[in-house]
């Protein structure tokens, strides 16, 4: 993921998964970065599959059509944005602390509500 570079930032958004929850999704209109804190979450595509869990973060790109399968009930913090370059693939990375990626979202919150935003990226 060399020069990885965010050109617009969409929303940030604290979700939670029951057991089973099942989504598919064509076409991912912006690209995201899926932080798990609790629970485990599959997201297929037609090379494969990725694993969203308390110890991996995922980046879905832009384009992107899955499927969103919860295999043990979940809360994510889920950051969706726009990059300069095109990326194919999923990917799953590393450890991002459960800490980190709520003080994120909660500054994020903090910024958006102050400027109201136009939300792009729906679901």
């Amino acid at each position: 993921m060399n020069d990885f570079i965010i050109t617009a930032f969409e929303n940030a958004l604290y979700i939670e998964d029951a057991k089973g929850k099942k989504i598919n999704f064509e076409n991912r209109r912006c690209a995201s970065f899926i932080v798990t804190v609790k629970g485990k979450i599959c997201f297929s595509y037609g090379g494969g599959y990725v694993i969203s869990d308390a110890k991996h973060a995922v980046f879905l790109p832009k384009g992107l059509s899955y499927t969103n399968r919860c295999i043990e009930s979940a809360e994510s913090y889920v950051f969706n944005f726009h990059t300069q370059n095109q990326y194919e693939k999923p990917m799953q990375l590393g450890l991002l602390y459960s800490k980190t990626a709520e003080e994120i979202y909660e500054k994020i919150n903090v910024c958006t509500q102050k400027i109201q935003p136009q939300v792009i990226c729906s679901y």
